[in-house]
């Protein structure tokens, strides 16, 4: 028995009690994105523990399975989506006497070596988002196609009732890694979260810390964003931007051969960006045979249940008792372990676990709750904070072995 599992146990929390009531389908839910019924042999076959709902952790494994990749991998994809779905200023309070808060903030990478299926995964996990940004611009357009009518009719003298407001587009992802792009999309819809997925990761790490002709790099603001801290951009192209609660999550690709390119410029990259990121690794393999039975795809669940997320109230949670506790112990354990990592990169990404853990645990919760068709409800139980924990844990031991691959005498 781990530590963990140990600490869990200690708190009355049992690892197969993990698993959730089958994803069931409401009368909100798009009809063109049903959920698989009760004859879906998925629901029965499960029978180990998910860190993701029961029916959507078993479909999410089984297809991790079908392509040869770690499960893990697609979990991170699926949670950096969905932490962009969640309100803005939805918040975990951990401490409200320092202020500390986890926001719904995650930014993950697939590291492949060529021939890898990173950006398949994420293209194949993120669709079903794409999906619902052409419902919203198809809703957007109708809503400005009726304002122009209005408009004109008011020009014309007649009379149109109460004031119309200028409708105005929602964003839910984009490709553009600039922060002027990114601010001009979060102060049209502060209420709201983007999802940045880069071309490439390798092409953001560069953006990120390349210089601006005499205003240096961008790379502060990209950190301060990571933290959910105010966005102020003073000399916008339409003019200063203020966002109050910026939320950007980051999912992408990266290649080996990408980050070795870096050379020693890698080294202050894990001091910052490096950390911020987590990160899995996933192996070559060979195209999955899908003559031998039917591939598995999450593409209509996630439907379901990303278009349930953005459905959901602004929250402001706080964990339950025995959460407490196990945050508590967690925290306390993370301290020494910290500083005995004779590397400065090394204690950033074990400083950035632990506040990881919170925030993968917070988009468990509003997974969990968007699979059940209710609400999340304030406190987040102690068996979802095991779970983030769990995850967390797995993926530093991934972000050290990929560093280490890429400098592997500098962490020694």
């Amino acid at each position: 028995m781990s530590e963990l599992e140990r600490s869990l146990f200690q708190h009355g929390i049992e690892m197969s009690g993990w698993l959730l009531p089958p994803l069931e389908a409401t009368e909100e839910d798009p009809p063109e994105a049903g959920v698989p019924g009760t004859g879906n042999p998925l629901q029965a076959q499960v029978s180990f523990p998910e860190l993701l709902p029961n029916t959507l952790g078993a479909t999410l494994h089984q297809f991790a399975e079908g392509l040869g990749v770690p499960a893990e991998a697609c979990y991170l994809v699926v949670l950096c989506a969905a932490a962009s779905l969640l309100p803005s200023q939805t918040r975990l309070v951990l401490d409200p006497r320092f202020g500390l808060e986890a926001p719904p903030i995650l930014w993950g990478g697939l590291v492949g070596d060529a021939g890898s299926k990173e950006y398949r995964i994420v293209n194949t996990l993120t669709r079903p988002l794409k999906g619902l940004q052409i419902e919203h611009s198809i809703q957007y357009q109708s809503q400005l196609d009726e304002y122009k009518a209005a408009m004109r009719r008011r020009r014309r003298g007649a009379a149109i009732g109460d004031p119309i407001e200028r409708p105005k587009p929602i964003t839910l992802y984009t490709h553009d890694c600039t922060i002027s792009a990114i601010g001009r999309i979060l102060s049209r819809q502060p209420e709201w979260g983007l999802l940045l997925e880069p071309d490439g990761l390798g092409d953001f790490l560069r953006a990120a810390r390349a210089r601006q002709s005499g205003r240096g790099t961008n790379l502060p603001q990209w950190l301060r964003l990571y933290d959910g801290c105010t966005l102020k951009i003073e000399r916008g192209a339409t003019g200063p931007i203020f966002v109050r609660y910026p939320s950007v999550s980051i999912v992408g690709g990266i290649q080996m051969s990408v980050l070795r390119a870096f050379g020693n410029k890698f080294v202050n990259l894990g001091l910052n960006l490096w950390s911020r990121f987590a990160w899995a690794r996933v192996p070559f393999v060979p195209d999955p045979d899908t003559e031998s039975g039917p591939f598995p795809h999450p593409r209509r669940l996630l439907a379901v249940v990303y278009h349930r997320l953005q459905k959901f109230p602004p929250t402001q949670h706080k964990l339950d008792r025995e959460g407490q506790e196990l945050w508590n112990e967690w925290d306390c354990k993370f301290i020494e372990p910290i500083l005995s990592k004779p590397v400065d990169v090394i204690r950033a990404m074990h400083a950035e676990t632990k506040k990881r853990a919170a925030r993968i645990a917070l988009v468990l919760h509003w997974l969990d709750a968007a699979c059940s068709g209710v609400p999340p409800s304030e406190a987040i139980p102690a068996n979802t904070l095991g779970r983030g924990i769990e995850l967390a844990l797995w993926l530093q031991r991934q972000s050290e072995t990929i560093f280490s691959e890429v400098c592997g005498s500098i962490c020694q």
